[in-house]
């Protein structure tokens, strides 16, 4: 039997310390090694507790008043070493031993000086009662001593929040640390009045700062991204899906920790003096105590709206293709706060309604005289008003060909069946603006044929809007007679994808509780196959024409989680230098592409099925983004091509478009077409001649001139990447969708 935490270790060195033979084995080192620094943080939280007791005892024997901040500020070190023992034991610390023990060794000592908070008080500065120069030099030494322990406390807060994640924090400027440094101590300056000049609010914004350098680190070793605002908002999802990661402490988190509990321990050293509550002075107290308050969170209200992060002479910007860099650069408050002023949606230069809505019935004109569309349009628009196909959109998680990146070294020829079904309608790479999570942004531009571009990267619309009003495929098709349905086999939570659903008007919603409970599971969730039996099962369902938007999750990261059946695991290993690709991300790739191999698997099988279900369908298939493991491979495969092209080729996941029977006017095996998310929609409709709403005949005509765009670019008729900061002066096209994208907005959230 297996005993419990820190027992068995307990024993496991008494065992091996008491036996006859002293020589300990190499294995038995190894394995004590973890279990020993896991003790070591449950030996610091004895000496917190047994100083903490006996300050208590020799209070009692003096007849001191204990006071109740005594035993309860300990208890929040005593937390911070069982939790960081528990997550040794766990095999989740990455930090040299030395550090871990130092870390423990601080950590521990701040706990055991709490306790002497009340002899320091009254020893030194509790000198009320001795008459009143005394009394001023009192009211002097405690003002010196609260502005020295709240300004050294700021300090270690913002070190709290930078230490985790900033390898570059140390080469901060003055100036950047100046901006984040005030703001903290505003921050705490005003918690510390509005706790009557008590340390406790003070320590909760220690405490918040600690936890977001925490979470910064986590965010960007998982999503390979900064923490943004809208991930705030997302926070649900977050959860529930991190289970499928491993949050390892690194000694630079601990070190983190370890300025957080400093900073704490000082904090217990703020204890004004007594007065009576009834008393008059307790009033003034209170009463100046609530404007001081007030006042600070003002001026730190004020400090973050006037400073103008964006004015040329602060130089404060974010890239958000890249936003680790710059949040490293810039530090991470002003780099937060840069992003949510970014929040709001801007009007592009020269926008009017007017404008707009002559702009999308020039090029809803235009699109009626594209040559090859109107021979085709006429034949598919009868055929539709006939047949009334049911669609299948599928979202597949993570869904990316990987081979265009030079075969990823080592010959890889992508996903072979989807890259050769022969009688595709289209298909192409397909420009995204999401890169390692943020599915449902995909999922967003591709019902409601509103790109991220003109919205703003790093947001989520998700949870920024209402969809009650606002135009998307399950609306339109809806009022064309379709059944409606949305499934996804995760909770009906995640991303708010509840709420918003109903808003634009599904008629069902099939999440997690939907599925059997014995359906199939692979990697990070249900099969592709057990979301596609749901797909079949509302197909047959009912006669009535069916639009199904389809999410999968299998191939959901982290690919460290070693769940792949070993007869089902690739075997790549990329030509590339061990120095610059390391066996864990050779591993992680495998785990990946085993994941796509699954769902080209289930693909194949899908239209099969689809091939006899004895209705018409047609299909929609997409990846939402790349995996995170894309990124180094593009930076170690190719060095040499302009940035623009090097950034855009983790932005380009697949998408094809499918039918089981014979669409009138359209080639059943046509050559590639780029597209975007935004125009898949439009497209998809346009091929089997839906109705169009004005927008998107607007966008069957733009995408003549740029087939396809995303938050960080869009492409041109070459087949070449330009930054969207060229309009309007070199591309009034770009310009133009800028204007008519605005106008969308405006009517469907504002």
């Amino acid at each position: 039997m297996e005993l419990p935490f820190p027992v068995g270790t307990v024993l496991s060195c008494l065992r091996i310390f008491t036996r006859k033979e002293r020589c300990v084995t190499h294995d038995e080192i190894l394995q004590l090694t973890p279990q020993f620094f896991a003790f070591a943080p449950i030996a610091g939280a004895m000496v917190v507790a047994i100083a903490c007791i006996m300050q208590i005892l020799r209070s009692h024997k003096l007849g001191h008043k204990v006071c109740v901040g005594t035993y309860v500020w300990p208890v929040v070190i005593f937390a911070v070493l069982i939790f960081t023992a528990i997550w040794c034991n766990m095999g989740l610390m990455d930090a040299p031993e030395p550090s871990w023990l130092l870390c423990t060794l601080i950590i521990t000592l701040c706990g055991a000086l709490m306790p002497l908070r009340d002899l320091v008080h009254r020893r030194l500065l509790d000198w009320d009662e001795r008459g009143l120069p005394t009394r001023a030099l009192a009211l002097v030494l405690r003002v010196s001593r609260d502005a020295a322990v709240l300004l050294t406390a700021s300090e270690l807060a913002r070190l709290a929040l930078e230490l985790p994640w900033n390898v570059a924090f140390a080469q901060l400027d003055a100036f950047e640390v100046g901006i984040e440094y005030t703001i903290i101590a505003l921050a705490i300056g005003a918690a510390y009045f509005a706790c009557m000049r008590r340390g406790g609010g003070p320590a909760i914004v220690v405490a918040i700062c600690s936890a977001m350098g925490i979470v910064q680190h986590f965010v960007m070793r998982f999503k390979m991204s900064a923490l943004l605002p809208s991930d705030i908002l997302a926070i649900g999802t977050a959860a529930e899906v991190s289970g499928q990661f491993r949050f390892t402490l690194t000694e630079s988190d601990l070190w983190g920790l370890t300025c957080a509990c400093i900073a704490i321990m000082l904090l217990t050293l703020l204890i004004p003096s007594r007065i009576p509550l009834k008393s008059t002075r307790f009033l003034w107290r209170l009463a100046a105590n609530v404007m001081l308050a007030l006042f600070l969170a003002l001026a730190c209200d004020r400090w973050i709206e006037i400073v103008d992060y964006h004015d040329e002479d602060m130089g404060f910007e974010i890239d958000y293709w890249s936003s680790i860099d710059s949040y490293t650069r810039q530090g991470f408050l002003p780099s937060f706060l840069v992003t949510l002023r970014d929040m709001d949606v801007k009007a592009p230069w020269g926008y009017s309604d007017d404008t707009a809505k002559e702009l999308i019935e020039r090029y809803g004109a235009e699109a009626d005289r594209i040559p090859e569309r109107v021979a085709s349009r006429e034949a598919s628009q009868a055929q539709f008003d006939a047949t009334k196909p049911s669609i299948v959109v599928v979202m597949n998680e993570t869904f990316a060909d990987l081979s265009r990146m030079d075969g990823l070294a080592c010959g890889y020829e992508g996903p072979t069946f989807f890259r050769n079904v022969p009688d595709a309608l289209h298909r192409g790479e397909l420009g995204v603006s999401v890169y390692g999570g943020g599915t449902c942004n995909s999922e967003f531009e591709a019902l409601t044929a509103n790109s991220q571009a003109f919205i703003g990267a790093g947001k989520i619309p998700y949870q920024l809007f209402g969809f009650d009003h606002s135009d998307n495929l399950a609306r339109q098709l809806g009022a064309l007679g379709y059944e409606t349905t949305a499934i996804h086999p995760c909770p009906a939570e995640n991303w708010n994808r509840k709420m918003v659903y109903h808003e634009m008007g599904f008629d069902k919603f099939l999440s997690l509780n939907d599925f059997p409970a014995d359906a199939p599971y692979f990697h990070s969730g249900l099969t592709d196959a057990a979301t596609y039996e749901q797909v079949l099962s509302q197909l047959r369902s009912s006669d009535k024409p069916q639009f199904i938007f389809d999410i999968t999750i299998q191939n959901h990261s982290g690919y460290e989680q070693g769940n792949i059946p070993e007869e089902m695991l690739t075997d790549y290993h990329p030509e590339i230098d061990s120095e610059l690709v390391s066996e864990k991300e050779v591993a992680e790739l495998n785990e990946y592409l085993s994941c796509i191999q699954a769902s080209d698997a289930d693909l194949e099988w899908f239209l099969d099925e689809l091939r006899n279900v004895g209705r018409p369908v047609v299909l929609l298939f997409f990846g939402d983004h790349h995996p995170w493991v894309s990124w180094v491979y593009n930076d170690v495969l190719f060095t040499e091509d302009p940035e623009t092209e090097h950034r855009e080729r983790i932005y380009q996941t697949d998408y094809l478009i499918w039918a089981n029977y014979q669409v009138a006017g359209v080639e059943q095996a046509s050559g590639p077409m780029p597209l975007s998310a935004d125009m898949l929609g439009s497209s998809l409709l346009d091929t089997i001649g839906a109705p169009l709403s004005d927008y998107q005949r607007a966008q069957i005509a733009v995408h003549t001139r740029i087939p396809a765009i995303n938050a960080f670019g869009y492409r041109d008729t070459q087949g070449l990447w330009h930054e969207p900061d060229q309009f309007p002066e070199l591309d009034p096209t770009y310009h133009d969708m800028a204007i008519m994208a605005y106008y969308r907005y405006l009517k469907d959230y504002s």
